[in-house]
């Protein structure tokens, strides 16, 4: 927008309602009933399609301001390629560049950077059709919120590498790593080496890793579309055998396994890029049509002595380690398995977030253990309770979630109460079901009763020892593991703190809670440490990375599991039987093996890199103002530092306010501090900054200026901190260039003001400022001999909801043939927060007693509609049908009034095209809906195009639901012959290669 296009609040913002739509604890946690499903998947894609739109728009925009003329050396006709990096530091990464040579392609072509030197790549896709390529190839070092070049150039031949070679090898290697996988266990990875740092990666004995599992669950669960309960009974892939398959190219190593899991089929791709220490992995349930199953990938790792860390949206939490091993049973609050699965946003990691170390005197560790979820038990008094506080501060600053504990579980205060205001359980040890895997129990001159209760367990001379250190040092501390631990779990390592008196106690609590800030180690002497154990945490860990599949674990003996889909019975509303899972189904996620722990590995960054991909972009080739080798437009230096939005301040369309947005006068940034540690950082833009400020998240109140020292701006973060900061650009761009980025209208025209009742989530584009209604009660009944009702009355009435607009428009009646409105069209004029009413007469003036009122008017480019339906008008389905590549419906209007709706052909995620879901995509599905307007009396038919995206026959076709609203009616129906569609029945598109299409020396 800083050059000269209009930002796409509207368009965004609906995007972002139908996701938001989709966040309520019935929506995001499991569908209640299949109409649900349906209706979100819907929302769904549309907020994916607009907000892709406005990427797509956004990138091309910034393209126009791009010099693209090809380097010095490189001939003219060379293709410019702007590669876009979307995220706040410099990367090198995977870029996809779809490229379209026109009506002439040439023999072959090969690309060079920016300077002119040719790189690396390999054609992924090639249509001959339409001259496309899509190509791979690795960008170095595209600038931090910014682009660089490429250039394809034209010539006779392809340059060697670009297409990969096959062979029957069973490993694949990079820089980085060498996999070796086991055809004869389904082509699960029996080595994974870690070249750089000299570790095997997989854990001997606890099978394959890649290894997918099918859990048999038990259908008459509590609550199935909210629970998982798995029953015991398990089928791994690796239990038979797998075709295995290898290509090889110049930016790519690809493992091809196809398999099964029991009597589903499986298609798994491993994929090493040169130079990036990443492992991808996308694997396919190929036609799955079972009921009652969980689909788990599991990696049995080795990493000694480590915990589960998960991403969450601002942060990272340590959790714990599953009790058993790939058993899942769950219902509301309750974990009757004692799993550890939690939702990872972008990861999970094997490693650690902080350490207890035990030192010698000559500052060796002898000992160490990786701290988890923390219950810090105190008893009532202040004095220990500030103690904890200190103590609970400092964890949870590193992301270690603590919960304080009374070592009475508050008995007295509770039974004083006529119900209990707590939800906290009576045994502590009944949180380790929920997480609790390490203690620390504090005390002040007595001991509390849980400690108590550990001294009786232990041996006295111990204890005996532990009193004396007390009373000679002040304070002391002594670390076991809790004999009071159920038989049934692992022992809770445990640290217990105790002081002579209030003050000893706060300096030790201050002292450690210091000594914890500075490096997330709690370092204590190693006569300390009286577990008996000395095992050592290994500075090593493994990330699972994915993209949606979100429900990981780490099971009791290290192995990474990741859950990929399982079915569960709605509350049916169809009229038809309807299981989602029933389908191929797609799942990308990735692996990364790496030095120390997730913070060392810098985690955080490569999640977002994963999720991010970096946009590639064919741009025409012209001058421009931007220079050619790339830039960033904004510069963070703070190597923790994650920029999650940028956006001109306020939310117009959200707060119903006419007034636009003006990025070129204040730019909000929301960063997060990723690691734990506070920061000291910089931000620069490439305008300059002028002045900054800081802000609450809703961009609403003003917190203070933030200092800016010659247009940089100066930023402390502490840790886990969340910014929301406002900068004024000092010089935005001179030169501008209208542009709309996304559309301000919905994509049908009349819009339906009562939306909900079409099952559509989130109201209609522009969040309806303006609405019109009619209502009324019509009286068509024949009350006495000489006649009947000829005139009723309605009442219209539009609302402007602006803040700080007047509206002016006219309203429009549409009646039945034989009835009139009076009046028929009237003005209004509204100021803002006004409501119009106006009185409508409805003369009958022919025998006919059956319609639909339409009460319409106009607002930001769309006509807005309301009824009042007398008698019943519906439409009927005549047939919804695939047949030539498409899916036609019929409807048929045997009303004596136009019928105008909507028509969408709702398909699983698989099929909503490449570039819109990139890997996760099997086929496109277009459009997603279509508006219609049956004519009385007559039929119309609309077709949906389903291309083909894989090789014949590989690929069973998928479900697919058409839905159909209007007038405030809703219908669902199954489509004619779906089941039988394969894909060599689809109509082609631009393809993905098939594992055997070869693409020859050119495209010719």
């Amino acid at each position: 927008s800083l050059f000269g296009a209009t930002y796409p609040d509207i368009t965004l913002d609906k995007a972002w309602r139908q996701l938001l739509f989709g966040q309520h604890h019935d929506a995001i946690t499991g569908t209640i009933n299949d109409k649900s499903y349906l209706d979100l998947m819907q929302g769904y894609r549309e907020a994916l399609e607009l907000a892709a739109g406005v990427l797509d728009k956004s990138a091309a925009h910034i393209g126009r301001f791009i010099d693209t003329r090809p380097p010095s050396g490189v001939p003219a006709g060379a293709i410019p390629i702007a590669v876009f990096n979307p995220l706040n530091w410099s990367r090198k990464d995977l870029a996809r560049a779809v490229v379209e040579f026109g009506e002439q392609a040439p023999g072959g072509f090969f690309v060079t950077d920016a300077s002119g030197a040719m790189i690396p790549f390999e054609i992924e896709r090639a249509d001959r059709e339409t001259n496309t390529v899509t190509i791979l190839f690795l960008a170095e070092k595209v600038p931090e919120m910014g682009y660089t070049t490429y250039f394809v150039v034209p010539a006779d031949q392809m340059p060697e590498g670009t297409v990969p070679g096959k062979s029957e090898d069973t490993f694949i290697e990079n820089t980085f790593y060498k996999l070796e996988v086991d055809p004869l266990k389904g082509g699960g990875i029996v080595s994974l080496y870690d070249k750089i740092n000299g570790k095997q990666v997989m854990a001997p004995g606890n099978g394959v890793g890649n290894d997918i599992a099918a859990l048999k669950e038990n259908p008459v669960r509590n609550e199935p579309p909210w629970e998982v309960y798995t029953t015991g009974d398990k089928k791994f892939s690796s239990e038979k055998p797998a075709l295995v398959e290898k290509t090889a190219g110049a930016i790519t190593e690809r493992l091809i396994i196809r398999g099964a899991v029991g009597d589903t089929g499986k298609e798994q791709e491993i994929i090493l890029y040169k130079d990036l220490p990443r492992i991808d992995f996308i694997t396919r349930i190929v036609d799955y049509r079972g009921t009652d199953d969980m689909f788990v990938v599991t990696f049995p790792v080795a990493v000694a002595n480590a915990v589960p860390v998960f991403e969450e949206r601002y942060g990272a939490l340590v959790r714990r380690k599953s009790k058993g091993k790939l058993n899942f049973q769950t219902w509301q609050m309750r974990n009757y398995s004692g799993h550890g699965a939690e939702a990872a946003y972008q990861w999970l990691d094997q490693s650690h977030s902080g350490l207890i170390e035990f030192r010698d005197d000559e500052g060796q560790t002898q000992a160490s253990f990786a701290l988890g979820m923390m219950g810090l038990i105190t008893d009532h008094q202040p004095s220990t309770r500030a103690a904890a506080d200190k103590i609970m501060l400092s964890l949870i600053r590193k992301g270690i979630p603590s919960t304080p504990w009374f070592d009475d579980a508050d008995e007295k205060r509770l039974a004083a109460l006529p119900r209990s205001d707590s939800t906290m359980p009576g045994d502590m040890n009944f949180d380790l079901n929920f997480g609790t895997s390490f203690r620390i129990s504090i005390n002040s001159g007595s001991n509390n009763a849980f400690t108590r209760s550990v001294f009786k367990k232990l041996d006295p001379a111990l204890v005996q020892q532990f009193e004396a250190d007390v009373t000679e040092k002040g304070f002391a501390y002594l670390f076991v593991l809790d004999p009071t631990s159920p038989d049934d779990w692992p022992p809770v390592p445990l640290l217990i703190l105790k002081a002579l008196d209030d003050e000893a106690l706060q300096r030790a609590a201050e002292a450690l809670a210091a000594d914890f800030d500075t490096d997330a180690v709690i370092t204590l002497g190693a006569a300390v440490n009286a577990s008996g154990s000395d095992q050592k945490v290994e500075n090593y860990g493994v990330a699972l990375l994915n993209k949606g599949t979100v429900f990981n674990s780490i099971e009791n003996d290290g192995t990474m599991a990741m859950a990929l889909m399982h079915t569960a019975s709605f509350f049916r509303r169809l009229p038809f039987p309807f299981i989602p899972e029933q389908r191929t189904a797609v799942f990308p996620y990735a692996l990364v093996p790496h030095k120390g722990n997730w913070r060392d590995a810098a985690m955080y960054r490569t999640g977002y890199e994963y999720n991010n991909p970096l946009v590639a972009m064919q741009l025409e080739t012209h001058m421009g103002d931007l220079p050619r080798g790339g830039m960033s437009f904004l510069t963070t230096r703070g190597d923790t530092l994650v920029l999650t939005a940028m956006k001109p301040r306020g939310n117009p369309t959200a707060s119903l306010a006419f007034t636009p947005q003006t990025p070129r006068e204040n730019i909000m940034l929301r960063y997060y501090e990723a690691s734990g540690f506070s920061q000291q950082a910089s931000v620069e833009a490439f305008t300059g900054i002028r002045k900054a400020l800081w802000t609450n998240m809703l961009e609403q109140d003003d917190f203070g200026r933030l200092p800016v020292e010659t247009g940089t701006l100066k930023l402390d973060m502490g840790a886990f901190d969340i910014r929301t900061i406002g900068y004024a650009p000092q010089n935005p761009p001179a030169l501008q260039l209208p542009a709309t980025l996304g559309p301000v209208t919905e994509p049908f025209s009349p819009v339906f003001n009562k939306f909900w009742l079409h099952n559509n989530g989130a109201a209609p584009m522009g969040y309806l400022p303006v609405s019109i209604g009619v209502r009324g009660d019509i009286q068509t009944k024949i009350h006495i001999s000489q006649g009947g009702v000829s005139v009723n009355e309605v009442e219209v009435f539009v609302n402007n909801d602006y803040i700080d607009r007047k509206v002016e428009g006219k309203v429009r009646m549409v009646t039945p043939p034989d009835w009139r409105a009076v009046p028929a069209e009237f003005d209004y004029v509204l100021q803002p927060g006004q409501t119009f009413t106006k009185k409508v007469a409805i003369l009958f003036l022919g025998s006919g007693r059956d319609g639909v009122i339409k009460a319409q008017t106009e607002h930001g480019g769309q006509i807005l509609q309301d009824i009042l339906e007398v008698g019943d008008h519906k439409l009927e389905l005549v047939s919804a049908r695939f047949e030539d590549g498409a899916v036609s419906v019929t409807l048929r209007n045997p009303t004596s009034q136009s019928i105008e709706g909507e028509l969408y052909l709702i398909t699983p995620l698989e099929t909503w095209g490449a570039g819109l879901v990139d890997e996760f995509a099997l086929a496109r599905v277009t459009p997603r809906m279509i508006g219609f307007a049956v004519p009385a009396g007559m039929e119309r038919t609309y077709s949906f195009t389903l291309a083909g995206a894989w090789a014949a026959d590989t690929h069973p076709a998928p479900w697919a639901v058409i839905k159909g609203a209007y007038n405030g009616r809703v219908f669902y129906s199954e489509i004619d012959n779906i089941d039988n569609i394969k894909a060599k029945d689809l109509r082609p598109s631009a393809p993905r290669r098939s594992f055997t299409d070869p693409v020859g020396p050119g495209l010719k």
